[in-house]
């Protein structure tokens, strides 16, 4: 090359370096800038002198100048081998841009390097703008709570989210290797669906499939088409779980065809209107019923059916102030022009701010049912007994019997104070609890119990409850007797039978006292004879004294009126007291009277009395049953924890099974001078101690008779009354 050539190629070399667009810098091997070009100088915002005193570490962001240096030493030891590197620099103004830098030799025997450099902080920008746009892309696609995937003609299944394994039982990996995991519905057609979404079309589908754990699910799917240079490459789709609001709209479906049949074919009115009354719906039953169709009363004041003055008054009641249903009943005018008397029961319907939009009536046709109830309403007031009708302690009916019987003038001042005032402090309890085992649903059996009037007396009564129907809400419904009078009766045929059998005690027992009389006679015959008076003598009269007295205290204990009192007693002791008063009918006739009673038996609560009384009569029966020279058998026995056994046996003629099955009956007897009450009493006196009795028998062989005791009180186990 020439010299003149090569001035000229170094002319054109200044000329290009100075005025090229690119950033152009000789650098040496230490990093001093040796030439920069303008652009370099504007890039960095230097000028060319101050860049000539700084070096090329200088104006790289700190940490990044061995990076460099180790760049340069590779380009150094690569010879032409260009290198290529993007680095952060700092402006004089402080700001920092991105360069990319290619450096190649300029000069090897020098060892300096020409070093290109680009701006490109707008690129590396917009790099890190879309690094971001895919984090968070990356992150809604995993936390979405929607399940979302990628799905494209050539290669299906792309992506899907971590959302996928909730939604299906498989992990995303498993459904990416094997998108046909899940078993779904009509997969052709959903096939289908995703190639016309492909073509550009709307998609947005139900469809169904199998969940891992075999239960049907339900999904909406919704797409949206990717696309590139115009045309679809793939579709990005989102599933969301429908199965609650499928199934919701299912039982929707089926409640609203329920609620249709039931309202098409209903006996009842069934009537919907808005939150101003006027009627939206009426069920085909008001031609039935009223004699009006249907469309007739669409679109009028659901009331105009209504008498006049029962609207005026409903409506300025204010019925729903205070709840969302009331019941009215109100006479209807049917189209003819009869009255109807309708019940109606009307709820609002509000929406979820509480604002009531619409009404729901059922009227029901109780013309005939009022009817019925006036015939009863009479057949009630009429009636002999106190009838009553309660809710808890509030009164709400009590007939003209009932009024009479509580000593009140008026049905007013009997309902002033609670129904339960008016029983006697004992009954109260259970009372109540009787009230409420009748509020629960349940009859209870008739108990006798007092009552105290307005007055303060007290007289005996008899109740049954059960529960009923008042007004369209449940009440308690209870009859009360009084049955002062019948006690009385009782109390009478009880001293009546016990004054029956003292008398035909008395014979037995006057041969009884005669004999120690006449021993007392003898020994005082001989003390008068003037016999030397011997210690023995006085020790039998005093012996044969105190068995006459014993034969009398019992007499005298049967027989004499007392008033009712029951206590704790030993039932073994109270039989052999028993025994005693009958040894002498027993003696008379060569009859062995055997008692057995086991150890510590629980003591009876009783009327010590009446249990003699029944004792007395079943002994009394059994020993004229038996042929002399028999045996009767006592025993009383523990039958459980809280009962007691008694057992009385004998050997004697025994009864036919005809005359059995009449024991009990008022006035029948098996006996000539018998007066057919002894075993009824019995009865009566048993029960009344909340007991049981039962008899057997065979002719020729003997008779049993079996009697039960609670060992607790009757009147605390079934409210059995004690007076």
């Amino acid at each position: 090359m020439s010299v003149d050539q090569k001035i000229q190629k170094d002319i054109l070399f200044d000329h290009w370096f100075r005025h090229a667009g690119t950033g152009l810098a000789v650098v040496s091997n230490e990093g001093a800038f040796l030439m920069v070009n303008e652009s370099f100088c504007r890039m960095l915002g230097y000028a060319e002198h101050e860049l000539q005193r700084l070096s090329f570490h200088e104006i790289m962001r700190f940490g990044e100048a061995a990076a460099t240096s180790e760049l340069l030493a590779h380009t150094q030891q690569d010879g032409r081998q260009a290198q290529h590197l993007e680095q952060t620099f700092v402006r004089k103004d402080g700001r920092m841009v991105w360069m990319q830098l290619h450096i190649t030799i300029a000069d090897s025997v020098m060892q300096h390097f020409l070093v290109e450099m680009h701006e490109i902080s707008e690129q590396k920008r917009l790099e890190q703008q879309l690094r971001e746009y895919e984090e968070r892309f990356h992150s809604i696609l995993e936390n979405h709570p929607e399940l979302v995937f990628l799905y494209s003609e050539s290669d299906g299944l792309v992506y899907i989210s971590p959302a996928c394994e909730k939604l299906t039982g498989y992990t995303a990996d498993e459904l990416l290797s094997n998108p046909y995991a899940i078993q779904v519905h009509n997969l052709t057609s959903n096939k289908q669906q995703f190639e016309s979404a492909l073509r550009g079309e709307p998609l947005n589908f139900e469809m169904s499939y199998l969940h891992k754990d075999e239960r049907t699910l339900y999904v909406n799917v919704t797409s949206v088409p990717i696309t590139c240079g115009g045309k679809i490459e793939s579709l990005f789709c989102i599933v969301k779980d429908v199965t609650n609001e499928k199934l919701k709209s299912e039982r929707l479906e089926q409640a609203e065809n329920l609620y249709h049949l039931i309202s098409e074919n209903s006996q009842d009115i069934i009537t919907i209107t808005d939150k101003y009354g006027i009627v939206q719906y009426t069920s085909p039953a008001i031609t039935r019923v009223l004699g009006y169709k249907p469309e007739e009363v669409i679109g009028l004041y659901g009331g105009n059916q209504w008498e006049q003055n029962e609207v005026r008054e409903f409506e300025s009641s204010s019925p729903f102030q205070d709840s969302l249903e009331v019941l009215v009943t109100a006479p209807n005018l049917h189209k003819d022009g009869h009255i109807v008397y309708m019940e109606n029961k009307i709820r609002a319907i509000c929406d979820e701010q509480g604002e009531i939009v619409q009404f729901l009536a059922i009227a029901r046709d109780i013309t005939e049912r009022l009817a019925a109830e006036e015939g009863y309403r009479r057949i009630v007031e009429d009636s002999p007994d106190m009838v009553i009708i309660t809710r808890g302690q509030q009164w709400l009916f009590i007939n003209e019997a009932g009024t009479a019987l509580i000593g009140c003038n008026d049905k007013s001042e009997v309902m002033q104070q609670p129904f339960i005032q008016y029983i006697a402090p004992k009954y109260r309890d259970l009372i109540e609890a009787r009230l409420l085992e009748v509020a629960g649903g349940q009859t209870v059996e008739l108990i006798e119990h007092k009552l105290i009037r307005a007055d303060g007396s007290i007289i005996h009564v008899e109740s049954k409850s059960m529960p009923t129907v008042f007004k369209g809400e449940a009440a308690i419904y209870t009859v009360i007797r009084d049955i002062t009078e019948r006690k009385r009766t009782q109390d009478l045929l009880i001293n009546s039978e016990k004054l029956s059998v003292s008398g035909q005690l008395a014979a037995g027992i006057a041969h009884e006292i005669r004999n120690p009389l006449a021993a007392i006679k003898g020994f005082l015959q001989l003390m008068r004879s003037g016999q030397p008076t011997k210690q023995e003598y006085l020790q039998i009269i005093s012996e044969e004294m105190s068995r006459i007295e014993d034969i009398l205290s019992e007499l005298l204990v049967l027989a004499k009126p007392q008033i009712s009192k029951r206590t704790p007693k030993d039932i073994g002791q109270l039989i052999q007291q028993t025994v005693t008063l009958l040894s002498t009918q027993a003696i008379l006739n060569s009859i062995e009277v055997k008692v057995l009673t086991d150890d510590e038996l629980p003591l009876l609560v009783c009327d010590e009395n009446q249990i003699k009384q029944v004792m007395i009569n079943f002994i009394k029966n059994a020993l004229e049953a038996s042929a002399s020279g028999g045996m009767i058998e006592v025993s009383v026995r523990r039958l459980d924890p809280t009962a007691i056994e008694i057992v009385i046996r004998d050997k004697g003629c025994g009864i036919s099974k005809d005359r059995l099955a009449r024991l009990g009956e008022p006035f029948y007897t098996t006996k000539e001078k018998g007066t057919g009450l002894g075993l009824m009493v019995s009865r009566r006196i048993i029960q009344s101690h909340g007991g049981t009795f039962s008899v057997t028998s065979t002719v020729n062989v003997g008779t049993s008779v079996t009697i039960t005791f609670p060992t607790q009180r009757a009147d605390e186990r079934i409210g059995i009354n004690v007076h």
